[in-house]
């Protein structure tokens, strides 16, 4: 796609071999080499997701991006941290978002209780999860 389009508009991150096969001008070389640099890499099965404790939980929640504020002083006087949320449109009206968020010190009751008192997101469960 960022070599199909016209003009300085579209980049794309890849390696330079990619770039020597789609003639594409390198920009900035090793932009992965920074202390703030993080990948993220989440592991998902058709397992039912664990309840137990741990030191981080995810979740998914469906709906208008207006409402994410509300989400996430919900979750934080729950007493967690949001540690990370990911967002991806929907793709139904415009400006509804499947929201990943990640959290520290949320326990599997708190986040029942969450998703019980709010009627503008649809919840799913991903599971709970130690750092490494």
């Amino acid at each position: 796609m960022a070599s199909e389009a016209q003009g300085n508009d579209c980049t794309a991150i890849g390696s330079a071999a990619a770039a020597g096969v789609y003639g594409l001008e390198v920009a900035a070389d090793n932009i992965q080499m920074s202390d703030t640099n993080k990948t993220r890499f989440y592991v998902l099965c058709t397992r039912e997701p664990s309840k137990e404790p741990a030191g981080r939980m995810a979740f998914l929640a469906s709906g208008k991006a207006d409402d994410l504020g509300k989400l996430l002083e919900d979750v934080r006087g729950a007493g967690a941290t949001v540690v990370a949320t990911h967002d991806r449109p929907r793709k139904t009206e415009l400006g509804e978002y499947t929201y990943l968020v990640e959290c520290a010190n949320l326990g599997f009751d708190a986040y029942d209780a969450l998703v019980k008192g709010n009627q503008a997101f649809v919840f799913r469960y991903l599971g709970t999860f130690d750092v490494r």
